[in-house]
């Protein structure tokens, strides 16, 4: 049997052998437990939150959406993504550099070289960027349409400026939006206004032109005037037959107001063939100019019409003009932390450890592998 000095030795080598095994694996969680620990520069995150609005009618919104969607707001979903990504753009992050100077205060020497802006992540635009874009975060909750904004910065204080620069950015964001909209929706109202006034006026000389050129005012009413003179003239042609018949009956066959209005007869039967010659034989020149000059009409109607539509859909756009269609509405002002909130200590070990075991487990399968394969043909 082992005496108590001899477990102790037994043990001991055991546990050397142990740590010999495992030595890099226990030094990597020492290591970066002390770099947590003592080195490690805490981070604060500030954030704010806020809703896109227009001003469209939605039924289907929930919450806070449904209460703004009562006073005739919507959710504004493609300009919610399209606000995050403008935030986390060059421009923007670039605009609050030149505001706040971000590189100055992220790449402050007092700062752990792996926090820090430093040479590990390089020294360019684009590289500061592409840092910065780490320690900022735009979430997007779908079912509320809340946005949330986040920044991770080493002072409390400055993450919230941060956080309100961004804000500001944003809402001139959104304002250049609506300008640019409601710009674009003036001119191309403007364009239908001087496109529909040339229509009006070329329809308008299509007619003078006509009008010039077949010697009428209206055809329509020139047929409709020689139809109404015919049927006066045959009117009194029927009366003055009638007169001539009682006169007869009379027998007074010699009377001189016999004479007279047989005449009146003649020249009225002559008049009435005239006017009817010049009608009929003129009926196929009178039908194709009415049918040019009633289409020539209905496109000054239809000129019109279409004038009147575009003067109201321009006055409409420059009503839509005077009011912001899209805005932030603010849900939460930007916070400024009381503690550090970065980095999460136990997260972060616990993830360290995971990390190492499984390389460890990864390591003694492939080791395991090849050993059993060198077994397996021969090899020493």
């Amino acid at each position: 049997m082992l005496g108590v000095p001899d477990l102790a030795r037994t043990a001991l080598a055991q546990l050397r052998n142990v740590a010999s095994k495992y030595l890099v694996s226990i030094m990597v969680i020492i290591f970066y437990c002390a770099y947590m620990i003592f080195i490690q520069t805490p981070m604060y995150i500030s954030e704010a939150k806020f809703i896109l609005r227009s001003r469209t009618s939605s039924a289907s919104a929930v919450g806070l959406g449904q209460i703004l969607s009562m006073a005739g707001y919507a959710r504004a979903y493609d300009e919610g993504y399209t606000l995050s990504e403008f935030i986390l753009s060059k421009e923007a992050i670039s605009a609050v550099d030149d505001k706040l100077g971000l590189r100055s205060q992220y790449g402050d020497s007092s700062i752990d070289i792996f926090s820090r802006f430093s040479f590990i992540y390089g020294s360019g635009n684009d590289d500061f960027v592409r840092y910065m874009r780490r320690n900022i975060k735009v979430l997007n909750d779908t079912q509320t349409g809340i946005v949330t904004l986040q920044v991770y910065a080493f002072d409390a204080k400055y993450a919230g400026e941060i956080v309100r620069t961004f804000l500001d950015l944003g809402d001139n964001f959104i304002r250049n939006l609506n300008a640019k909209a409601n710009s674009d929706t003036i001119r191309l109202a403007q364009e239908e206004v001087a496109s529909a006034e040339i229509r009006t006026s070329d329809a308008r000389e299509s007619i003078r032109i006509f009008r010039d050129s077949k010697d009428t005012l209206d055809p329509t009413k020139s047929s409709m005037m020689v139809s109404e003179v015919i049927q006066k003239l045959e009117t009194e042609l029927a009366t003055t037959s009638s007169q001539i018949s009682e006169i007869m009956k009379l027998g007074q066959n010699e009377s001189p107001k016999l004479s007279g209005l047989k005449s009146k007869s003649e020249a009225l039967k002559k008049q009435i063939a005239t006017e009817k010659a010049r009608l009929s034989g003129s009926s196929s020149t009178n039908t194709t100019q009415i049918r040019e000059y009633e289409y020539l009409v209905q496109l000054q109607e239809f000129a019109a019409k279409q004038l009147s539509s575009a003067y109201a859909s321009l006055e409409n756009a420059r009503i839509e003009a005077m009011r912001q269609n899209i805005y932030i509405v603010p849900v939460e002002s930007p916070t400024i932390p009381d503690r550090s909130d970065y980095p999460k200590f136990f997260k972060s070990f616990f993830l360290v450890i995971f990390v190492v075991i499984s390389m460890n487990i990864i390591l003694w399968f492939s080791f395991s592998a090849k050993g059993e394969n060198a077994y397996r043909f021969g090899d020493p």
